[in-house]
């Protein structure tokens, strides 16, 4: 089944601003190759930049981008942008609704997009959290999910790549075959 990972960094939780999206569509069923899936990246720029101090140091390394100051050779748009682009990006690789998978995604990262953005995903999602959940703890955070899969690595709390450990996680859960 075709879906898209989606991921987004953010300047906190409730009322705050997107500093980065990345979109990757892949096939549920067979593995490719991550960095050869279909993907939309880009950070957003807002006239003024409000979060809380916590999320706005995680993610440093968005702002110094945003600013220029470092790796200046990334897509940056304005905040009034996003939507469109995820539209066109939906409309060019799917032919109705879209699946999307992500951590937290139904209640965090769609709350960012507009509601054409909103009535162009399925009301069903995956969420990796419950893919790994055992029944009887919370359902885990993504650390915990990396862990359970065996992936040795730190969230990196960057959208793309988060984004590809959603498709990992779900490969991995069941098993996916490599295409052939």
């Amino acid at each position: 089944m075709k879906m898209a990972s989606i991921d987004v960094e953010t300047t906190g939780l409730v009322g705050s601003q997107l500093l980065e999206v990345a979109i990757v569509v892949f096939d549920s069923v067979y593995k490719q190759d991550l960095k050869e899936l279909p993907r939309l990246h880009f950070y957003v720029k807002s006239d003024v930049i409000q979060g809380d101090a916590y999320a706005l140091q995680m993610n440093n390394g968005i702002l110094r981008k945003l600013a220029g100051v470092d790796d200046t050779d990334v897509e940056i748009v304005h905040a009034s942008e996003v939507d469109p682009l995820v539209l066109r990006f939906f409309h060019e690789h799917f032919d109705s609704r879209v699946t999307l998978a992500g951590k937290n995604i139904a209640m965090f990262d769609l709350t960012f997009f507009g509601s054409e953005v909103r009535n162009r995903v399925r009301h069903r999602v995956v969420d990796i959290g419950n893919l790994w959940w055992n029944g009887v703890d919370q359902i885990p955070d993504m650390q915990e999910c990396l862990a359970l899969a065996g992936i040795e690595k730190r969230v990196s709390h960057t959208a793309l790549e988060d984004a590809w450990d959603n498709i990992e996680l779900i490969w991995r859960r069941y098993n996916v075959k490599w295409r052939v």
